[in-house]
């Protein structure tokens, strides 16, 4: 792996690497890779891909994404037609996703906590995307019943939320409690996960309109595109686990 890029954040450092066989970018902090594109900036990550055919299901206009990373997912939606304003605490975030991971530049990029921008907004999305990660972990506050309640306040009609959730196992709750908290506020709520009791990406889904149908993989990269093909396909919508959560969230 070939070394690119440093930079110092608040929770450690973001390094960006290349693999110079198969010309992979890679996007590291906090020991966890954030970001992974192939050389035309097309995203390596089927959480993303399917994050993204969910978001085309929208025909979301205006989209709010809290993280960044190598900005991925919000240059595919910007290239898509939508709106997309990305917020990030690191202003390195938005450095390092222009200059190797091809950021968009009809991307609007606001440096600032996610939680701390949504309390002083009052501009209405009909999309918002949270994918925002200390390691594997969503920083607390961004997972709160809260900040949930916000987000459902910035929707606009039939508007919708997307959490990208990492589960360490199947008794990793933190989908389902993300889940109460979404219901608690009105919001029609499906889960898209992957069966398996290993550690995986799972996708929580907060609408004030219809359910979402199943991804597949629209924009294939250069590299690992049957790999991508296969784990969305291998991912499913199951029902959330109530137990343990109270009527009014988590």
């Amino acid at each position: 792996m070939a070394k690119l890029a440093r930079a110092k954040g608040s929770i450690g450092e973001i390094a960006v690497t290349r693999d110079r066989r198969t010309g992979a970018y890679y996007y590291e902090q906090a020991d966890s890779y954030q970001s992974q594109a192939d050389r035309d900036g097309i995203s390596l990550a089927h959480y993303i891909h399917a994050l993204y055919g969910l978001a085309l299901q929208t025909r979301a206009r205006e989209v709010l994404m809290i993280g960044c990373g190598g900005g991925s997912l919000a240059s595919m939606l910007a290239d898509a037609g939508s709106n997309v304003t990305c917020v990030d605490i690191f202003p390195a975030s938005f450095e390092l996703a222009r200059k190797y991971f091809f950021l968009s530049p009809l991307v609007k990029c606001v440096v600032a906590d996610g939680a701390a921008f949504m309390n002083r907004r009052q501009q209405l999305y009909d999309l918002i995307v949270l994918d925002a990660f200390i390691g594997t972990k969503i920083p607390e506050h961004l997972r709160s019943p809260g900040f949930i309640a916000k987000a459902r306040e910035r929707l606009a009609r039939g508007g919708t939320v997307l959490m990208n959730v990492v589960l360490t196992d199947d008794r990793d709750d933190t989908a389902d409690a993300i889940a109460a908290s979404m219901e608690a506020t009105g919001l029609r709520v499906q889960i898209l996960d992957t069966p398996t009791d290993v550690e995986r990406n799972a996708i929580v889904i907060g609408s004030l309109a219809g359910a979402l149908r199943k991804p597949r993989l629209l924009i294939p990269p250069r590299i690992t595109r049957r790999t991508l093909a296969a784990e969305i396909e291998m991912m499913q919508f199951r029902p959330w686990r109530r137990r343990g959560f109270r009527k009014r969230g988590a």
